[in-house]
């Protein structure tokens, strides 16, 4: 499952590239006022649609958490590039404002990407936690403390128990 996962991730980031990739090329001819939406940024908009899907629907099988606020707001991006590519695709000329909006949300799609990280509160002592911490067991008055240690050369320790073995209580 691991290895479908990482095989939908680089198809997922081959779809950002060619989004970029459409948009960087159109660079030149949008100074001409000759831009158009090319089929690499509308291919590249639903391969990442696609492999967005499907690498959040694959989170969950694997036992991994998804950050929802996250994808909602990459979904939203997305959804604004399609929206705006699928308009003006028809179109020989575009407005000057298109072809870096396209880029525009395209980086930002890209930062939330790597840069958003879920929030986890950090650790309070006395705090109580929402997922169970392994601790030493508490002492108990059945137990008793160990002697400090002499500042002197302390002889070797033997294997015997130091405390007699319990005995099990009777019922009544």
């Amino acid at each position: 499952m691991e290895i479908l996962k990482n095989i939908v991730l680089a198809l997922h980031i081959i779809g950002v590239a060619s989004l970029l990739g459409g948009v960087l090329v159109q660079i030149p001819a949008m100074r001409t006022g000759k831009a158009r939406v090319i089929p690499a940024i509308l291919h590249g908009a639903w391969v990442m649609l696609a492999t967005g899907l499907l690498l959040v629907g694959l989170q969950y099988p694997l036992g991994h958490s998804v950050d929802n606020a996250k994808i909602a707001v990459k979904l939203v991006i997305l959804i604004a590039i399609l929206v705006i590519a699928l308009v003006y695709r028809k179109r020989s000329t575009l407005a000057s404002w298109v072809l870096p909006v396209l880029g525009v949300l395209t980086v930002a799609n890209i930062v939330i990407a790597t840069v958003w990280k879920p929030y986890t509160e950090p650790r309070r002592p006395g705090r109580v936690s929402a997922r169970p911490v392994a601790r030493r067991p508490s002492r108990s008055r059945r137990c008793r403390p160990r002697a400090p240690a002499a500042r002197t050369r302390a002889a070797p320790r033997s294997s015997a128990p130091t405390t007699p073995p319990r005995r099990p209580r009777s019922r009544p």
